[in-house]
């Protein structure tokens, strides 16, 4: 809705994962934002997913923020 795509993780370790997620999103006309939740992911610091979403070449058209595990809001990309 309004462009913005809300991705939660839950129990996410793995880079293929977040890669799939900004896929699907950039495959969504409407989608301008990405905003991936990382507050409840025990599988994955902040840090471990900030270089997965640097690294990835999927929804590079778009702005991709997350949720860090102390429930701040910080754009990456």
């Amino acid at each position: 809705m309004n462009g913005i795509e809300i991705k939660t993780l839950r129990d996410t370790s793995s880079k293929n994962t977040i890669d799939t997620h900004l896929k699907k999103t950039s495959n969504k006309l409407d989608a301008k934002r990405v905003v991936i939740d990382n507050v409840d992911n025990k599988g994955m610091s902040d840090e471990e997913l900030i270089r997965c979403i640097k690294r990835s070449r999927r929804f590079k058209d778009g702005m991709v923020y997350i949720i860090g595990k102390d429930g701040q809001l910080r754009r990456i990309r």
